[in-house]
């Protein structure tokens, strides 16, 4: 097995199991000069050739992903000597070579254990791995097994957990506890999309299919692992890294609100302060136009059927008014932070050229801010969109900041 050793001076290794199906894939994570070697453990039984063109090691080995990976470093250990981060997709994640090397990079750089691409929406398993537009990058609780990236030490850390899932149902949090308190980082790196070419199909998709034949049942697999390392890790954002200073102030206000409610009273402050910037923003501007392209984008949530979402908020809204009045009239202060924040980030906007343009955008990203920091479900989502639509449509905004200012609680 001479073939395995190690020529290039490259510290960066992708290894993964590969079919015939996967040569579009391949082919764009090889398309140009890189940094790293590619390993491709082939588990059909023709086409051979071509993928062994493509790569630097090539081996034929049938079975799952992570068990073949397994297997594969343990006949040939020397290999994790050989490299400092290894890259671990499935053949369905489409990436250029180019992704690759900046994924390499931002690991190296950072010093991360483990990290991987965020994801296009489009197929994703976990909402909470879609491309985020504002940050460079966000750590996380753990990472999926879709395309995870692990430097040298937090793989041989790893590594025996792989032969435990043959469908790779539970690995994530496996690995998240095996590397609980050692100071090493997980992260979701936004400066690389990847694209997730299949749709998650347990019924006739080709995972889900062989592990129908012999007989293996992920769910089983993932309450066997969850048992064997006493855990159930909530996949979920724990810090984030913005590329600029608007967002960065909106996200530490967030945190502010979200440690300082309780839940029961967080939409309603949410709706409520969704409410606050879209009045701000038209008596400041006194531009409808601005608030008119708001509510076309955000039309499709006017009418949608509450009942279907399983709220558990009246959709009366005199109760939800009442509901805002109330957590408006005990969040003072919080207002009042909020309304400073939002002027400050006015001020910022009109140092662009373009600000109508940039005072739409601020109403959007706020509200991404609201369901992406708060850990908004899509039901809540729908729901702030709705009743922002229903308040500002029938013409319930100014009664309610009528009401709010007769308290003294809306202004100064």
């Amino acid at each position: 097995m001479d073939k395995f050793n190690k020529l290039s001076e490259n510290k960066f290794l992708l290894i993964t199991t590969v079919g015939k199906r996967a040569y579009k894939t391949c082919n764009a994570w090889v398309s140009r000069s890189r940094s790293f070697d590619v390993l491709f453990i082939y588990y059909d039984l023709d086409e051979q050739k071509i993928f062994e063109e493509l790569s630097d090691f090539f081996i034929t080995l049938s079975g799952f992903k992570y068990p073949s990976i397994y297997k594969l470093l343990s006949l040939f250990p020397h290999l994790l000597e050989d490299y400092e981060y290894f890259f671990l997709p499935d053949d369905d994640v489409f990436l250029n070579s180019l992704d690759i090397d900046k994924l390499f990079l931002f690991a190296e750089t950072n010093k991360v254990a483990i990290c991987q691409p965020s994801i296009f929406e489009v197929n994703c398993n976990w909402f909470i791995t879609v491309h985020n537009p504002y940050t460079k990058y966000r750590y996380v609780s753990m990472v999926e097994v879709m395309c995870p990236l692990f430097s040298k030490t937090a793989l041989k850390l790893c590594l025996p957990s792989f032969s435990e899932s043959q469908s790779g149902w539970g690995l994530e949090s496996a690995w998240a506890k095996l590397l609980s308190g050692t100071g090493f980082k997980f992260a979701i790196y936004d400066g690389v999309k990847a694209f997730h070419s299949s749709p998650l199909d347990q019924t006739n998709g080709s995972l889900y299919k062989a592990l129908s034949k012999i007989k293996i049942n992920p769910i089983s697999e993932l309450v066997n692992i969850s048992k064997k390392y006493e855990t159930q890790i909530e996949f979920k954002n724990l810090d984030f890294v913005y590329k600029n200073s608007i967002h960065r102030k909106f996200y530490h206000f967030l945190i502010n609100i979200s440690s300082n409610i309780p839940s029961d009273n967080l939409f309603f402050l949410i709706l409520g302060l969704n409410l606050v910037f879209v009045r701000t923003l038209r008596n400041f501007t006194n531009d409808n136009h601005i608030i008119e392209m708001y509510l076309t984008k955000l039309k499709e949530y006017h009418s949608i059927d509450i009942n279907k979402l399983n709220s558990s908020y009246d959709e009366n809204i005199h109760l939800v008014f009442s509901n805002i009045y109330t957590i408006f009239n005990e969040r003072y202060i919080i207002i009042c932070d909020f309304e400073d924040l939002f002027f400050d980030i006015i001020d910022e906007i009109f140092n662009k050229n373009n600000i109508q343009h940039s005072l739409f955008n601020l109403l959007t990203d706020i509200n991404y801010f609201f369901y992406t920091h708060l850990n908004f479900s899509i039901g809540w989502k729908a729901m702030i969109y709705y009743y922002s639509n229903k308040f500002i449509v029938d013409g319930n905004l100014d009664t309610l900041f009528d009401s709010l200012n007769d308290a003294d609680i809306s202004n100064n």
